[in-house]
Parts: C-alpha cells; sequence; structure tokens
C-alpha cells in the first residue's frame, strides 16, 4: 500500500494535528504501508485560477508551474491520500473551518478528475481519470473544541470530495478537545490513548483498507467534563498551567522583517 500524507497546518510539524498524524503514519508504516509525507507551508502552490484549461484545452493538465506538478503525479500514485488539518474557525478560511492550504491544494486536484454525467446514482461527478490509481482518503483533523461535531464541517467537506470524484472515503482521525494533547495534564487526564488510538488505526487501515469503528468511537469520548475543560483552557485547573496546555506562539514563516 503506497499512501501519500499532507499535513496543511501552518504549523508544520508542530501543530496539534501532527500528534494525531505521525503515529497515524507510524501504524502504517509498521504494518509494511510505503508513506510520504509533506508538509503545505514548505511547498509553492498557487490557487486555481478556474480558467478550465485542464479540462478543456489541455485535459490533465494544469498550466501553473508550481510544486502541485510532481505533487499531484505522487498523489495519483498512491492508494490512499491522507489529508491534515486543524479546524481554527468553524466555516471561514478554506473548506468550512479547515486551512486555506487545504482548500487550495484540493482545488488543484482537479487535472486529475474529468467531469462525467454518467454515474449509477443521481447527479452529474468529477471521476478521476485513467491514470489516476488513488482509491481512498483520509482526513486528520483536530480543533480545541470541546464538542466532536465542532469538526463536522471538515468531514463533510471531504465526504463530499469523496462521493464527487470516487475516491473511497475510508475514515478520519478527528480529536476535538485538542488542549489535552499539547502539554502536561494533571495526573488521570493524559490523552495519550488517543494517540495509541491513531497509531492503531494506521496500523488497521493497511489491513482492513478502512479505519475501524471502534477508533472514532474513542476520538469520540469524553475525556474529562465540560467545565473542567474550559477550566483547563483558560489556566485556571488544578495543576495546570496555561502556558503549559495552550499551544506556545510560533513564530510565521512568511512573517516581514
Amino acid at each position: 500500500m503506497k499512501v501519500v500524507a499532507i499535513n496543511t497546518s501552518p504549523e508544520g510539524a508542530g501543530g496539534l494535528v501532527s500528534l494525531l498524524l505521525d503515529p497515524f503514519l507510524d501504524g502504517l508504516r509498521e504494518a509494511g504501508a510505503e508513506t510520504q509525507l509533506y508538509y503545505a507551508r514548505d511547498l509553492v502552490i498557487f490557487p486555481c485560477c478556474g480558467n478550465l484549461n485542464c479540462t478543456v484545452q489541455t485535459p490533465g493538465k494544469c498550466m501553473a508551474y508550481d510544486d502541485m506538478r510532481w505533487l499531484r503525479q505522487k498523489i495519483g500514485q498512491a492508494d490512499v491520500l491522507v489529508l491534515a488539518s486543524p479546524l481554527y474557525f468553524d466555516g471561514h478560511t478554506g473548506p468550512e473551518g479547515a486551512t486555506s492550504s487545504l482548500r487550495t491544494l484540493l482545488e488543484r486536484l482537479i487535472p486529475g478528475t474529468q467531469m462525467s454525467a454518467y454515474r449509477p446514482y443521481e447527479h452529474a461527478v468529477h471521476t478521476t481519470r485513467e491514470d489516476v490509481n488513488l482509491s481512498k482518503v483520509i482526513i486528520a483533523s483536530g480543533s480545541g473544541f470541546w464538542e466532536i461535531d465542532g469538526l463536522f464541517p471538515v468531514l463533510t467537506h471531504i465526504k463530499a470530495l469523496c462521493y464527487n470524484t470516487f475516491p473511497e472515503f475510508a475514515g478520519n482521525i478527528t480529536e476535538s478537545r485538542g488542549v489535552l494533547l499539547l502539554g502536561p495534564m494533571p495526573r488521570g487526564m493524559t490523552d495519550w490513548d488517543i494517540i495509541a488510538a491513531a497509531r492503531e488505526a494506521g496500523y488497521q487501515l493497511a489491513y482492513e483498507k478502512t479505519v475501524p469503528p471502534t477508533a472514532h468511537d474513542l476520538f469520540r469520548r469524553e475525556a474529562v467534563t465540560r467545565d473542567f475543560y474550559g477550566q483547563i483552557t483558560a489556566g485556571k485547573a488544578p495543576g495546570t498551567m496555561v502556558s503549559y496546555a495552550m499551544p506556545a506562539v510560533s513564530t510565521c514563516k512568511h512573517k516581514e522583517e
């Protein structure tokens, strides 16, 4: 199994979503899968200009000269695409709260599809071209919401993408209450079982071709009460320090000097 993973977090390897994505990829590798990980912040990916040349005039080829020229080939040759994105603000920036890098990436995958009115369903779709081997898509996402349904907009968007382009939606590695993963918590509050579950989910994906429902149940469990989680995020919970509980402020890669 060949797996291409793209982390679209602007924090790169230092963000919350890496705490879910990295052990997930470890599990895949332990099961014998070949994985490749890329960070969107290190790539030059221009927005889609929307002229549809890749569909009409030069089918399958985009006029933009950037890193998508080789990355799209990598994705097309893979069996599984793992998309990783944090959710910062529901309904804004990117596909329903995910990063704008993820949205740009998804739009630039259009050359690997072709418009088709035929499908044994009820509406027209973009089917994948013959040279695209990709068959499954996984989404890894995390947020600071206490409720798991805060991530539903991202899941809905990726599921719709799969429905309209044929790759199967093979599951998700999602975790709300992200503060619990970002630093030391009081005894009994650590969330290392979530990280272990992500690793196991990757291992199972290699064998069962999907993320098992048991992993979804663990990601959705209530780790702490809502009131106590509110105390943690405010730095008021017993035995916690806000400087550890909350993510550190990172320097923006594109900040002007």
